[in-house]
């Protein structure tokens, strides 16, 4: 499947890691080693301070995605008082 890759930053592509076309497997076995997509080159790098690491993305990500149904917490029911009839 073809997805277009969106940038953070303007710049130019010079490569792109073709070994992916071989073997995808690389992008979760090795993503910060032979698992890149592109490099590219810009002339905006004061934004890369304003990028987030790997640290922060996870920490970023694990706030949005929603927690499963077996983790969430049961809505408590509110017990009601009933008075006795005398």
């Amino acid at each position: 499947m073809l997805l277009d890759i969106t940038s953070p930053l303007p710049g130019e592509v010079i490569a792109v890691n073709e070994r992916l076309f071989e073997n995808l497997d690389i992008l979760s076995n090795d993503p910060y080693g032979n698992g890149w997509l592109i490099k590219f080159v810009t002339n905006e790098r004061h934004l890369l301070d304003k990028l987030l690491n790997a640290q922060e993305y996870t920490k970023h990500i694990t706030k949005l995605q929603p927690v499963p149904p077996s983790k969430q917490r049961k809505p408590r029911s509110r017990a009601v008082k009933r008075r006795r009839r005398k």
